[in-house]
């Protein structure tokens, strides 16, 4: 039974902490638009990571920023130092913004503020976009009032506790796009192959060099072909430019694109990381991927979530230490004339689909805290938890050995 979306007599402040990377970012932005649809009233709490103060200047939400450091190597010994100064400016903040709950996306942006939060005895909930949790949201699911996570995996290391399977939640425009317009407002040609690079908010250099070294041959078997090519500030953005030139290709290199959801739009095919914002999007798209996990992730949660995607056949993958510009050429040339392959993969990728994944999330915290805009939050069973009961011998599976999750 759903609940009604009419806006309530009783709006509430949210705080949630999304900061740090555009996998934590866009999942809690969409909750927030919605939440304010709602009647209520969304706080966003981020990094002072360039990307937050970005996106702090374009929402028209609340911005409120705080100092973050990771339990990392190297820097442990400051991360203890710090963090009592970090979680006393948040309980100050809070004490003063008296937000009426708060809801962690993930990463340690969203320790001190959530801890904070539990000292002043206010609600704490989470979401886990990854198919294995990090560090921060096991913690976090010790002391929150109910959890949510994007894969059915992830609740298997989150002990005990009130937690369900929601999916992702997505921005709502990419649900809404129509490709000829994406691809006029780029200057591409929609009658041809639009491959999409991409190695997320902060780049993927490898990725990028082995896409280099491809292009000779991707010319020489897919000539027709369009690129965007979003490489991180990192990458000499004119020696990328000219290595597409050289091959004869019309490609579009960007540090970043701000209207990411243009690129999404527009792309026959896409390559990137595996990353679970990422692939809530291209599930939300129907996009057929090929996913090459970042090698060094924590608790390798990436190569658990490309697994995932290729033993259900919705995308392809290939770990990078085994990736060559011959396979690379292989996978992308497959996937971007093989229309019967991309058919089946972007039905595949419909198993995964959560389209109400916001609505539910914010249902039951909604719920927790008293409020009941309808007769009961509704209690549905993921499309996502679905499909990981779906048969694993599919046909399309990961043209390399499957991905350790360990």
């Amino acid at each position: 039974m759903s609940l009604a979306r009419g806006k309530s007599p009783h709006p509430l402040q949210i705080a949630i902490a999304c900061g740090g990377t555009g996998g934590h970012l866009f999942p809690g932005l969409a909750i927030a638009d919605l939440l304010e649809s709602w009647g209520h009233r969304a706080i966003l709490i981020l990094s002072e990571k360039a990307i937050d103060r970005q996106a702090a200047d374009r929402v028209p939400h609340e911005c409120m920023a705080f100092r973050s450091l990771g339990w990392q190597a190297g820097q442990r010994i400051r991360f203890l130092l710090l963090f009592p100064l970090i979680l006393m400016k948040c309980m100050v903040w809070m004490l003063r913004r008296k937000p009426d709950a708060i809801l962690a996306m993930g990463g340690f942006t969203s320790l001190a503020p959530c801890l904070a939060a539990c000292l002043l005895r206010k609600p704490v909930f989470f979401h886990e976009s990854n198919a294995i949790p990090g560090r921060a949201i096991r913690y976090l699911s010790k002391i929150s009032r109910m959890g949510f996570v994007g894969f059915e995996s992830a609740l298997q290391a989150l002990g005990p506790g009130s937690f369900m399977v929601s999916g992702t939640p997505v921005r709502r425009e990419l649900r809404s796009l129509d490709r000829s317009e994406c691809c006029q407002q780029l200057g591409l040609d929609a009658s041809k192959p639009i491959i999409l690079i991409t190695g997320g908010s902060q780049g993927a250099m490898g990725v990028n060099q082995q896409v280099v070294q491809a292009l000779p041959e991707i010319s020489q078997r897919l000539p027709e072909a369009q690129f965007i090519h979003l490489c991180g500030m990192h990458e000499d953005i004119e020696k990328l430019r000219f290595a597409y030139t050289q091959a004869g290709f019309k490609a579009l290199v960007f540090p970043f694109l701000e209207q990411m959801e243009l690129a999404l739009g527009a792309a026959t095919v896409a390559v990137g990381r595996s990353g679970a914002s990422f692939i809530a999007e291209i599930v939300a798209l129907g996009l057929p991927t090929l996913l090459i996990p970042f090698p060094h992730s924590a608790d390798a949660h990436q190569q658990a979530n490309a697994q995932t995607m290729a033993q259900s056949g919705a995308a392809l993958t290939f770990e990078e230490a085994f990736m060559t510009p011959t396979l690379l050429t292989d996978a992308l040339c497959q996937l971007a004339s093989d229309q019967q392959l991309r058919h089946a993969m972007a039905q595949r990728l419909k198993h995964f689909d959560t389209p109400e994944s916001a609505a539910c999330i914010l249902e039951h915290i909604l719920h927790r805290l008293g409020q009941k805009p309808g007769d009961s939050p509704r209690q549905t069973k993921s499309g996502l938890a679905n499909s990981l009961n779906m048969d694993p011998s599919s046909q399309f599976h990961s043209l390399q050995p499957e991905v350790s999750p360990s």
